[in-house]
């Protein structure tokens, strides 16, 4: 099926419908992903939150972190705890990088943010994160724009 004509509120009522794991399977569970992937990429929140979900249960704690707080900057409400809950696993082990996740859905990018928005939230090496965010900032990226404007202007 070709999901680049559906709109995320289509991508995602069809995902839902579907039968697939209680942690999806890439390859068994691959067009339930794709749609779940597609409807997080044209902002639906729901979406956003079941893949934050997903990378938790995976245990790629950068990756839960990156689509839980995503969905919060995007309006989804009560995500505080699963953020504190997604900080707490990742200082308990060692604040882990998760270089090696990086896929086509999960991009270089998206997990540079995820840990630079960790470090500052954690305290670990948070000059280093805010530089960060800027850099990212400054090469237009969309989350990073989407975090500070919000951050450094809460009326936003």
């Amino acid at each position: 099926m070709d999901v680049t004509a559906l709109s995320a509120e289509e991508a995602w009522n069809r995902a839902r419908v579907m039968v697939h794991e209680f942690i999806p399977d890439v390859v068994a569970d691959a067009e339930y992903l794709e749609l779940v992937n597609r409807a997080a990429a044209l902002g639906h929140t729901l979406a956003m939150v079941k893949l934050g979900d997903y990378a938790f249960r995976r245990g790629w704690i950068v990756e839960a972190y990156y689509w839980t707080l995503l969905a919060q900057l995007k309006g989804a409400p009560n995500l505080d705890a699963a953020l504190t809950e997604i900080r707490t696993v990742w200082r308990r082990e060692g604040y882990p990088p998760e270089y090696e996740n990086v896929r086509p859905d999960f991009s270089e990018q998206q997990s540079v943010f995820a840990r630079a928005v960790l470090r500052l939230k954690c305290g670990q090496n948070a000059a280093v994160a805010k530089k960060r965010l800027y850099e990212l900032r400054d090469a237009a990226c969309s989350e990073a724009l989407l975090y500070l404007a919000r951050t450094e202007n809460p009326s936003v």
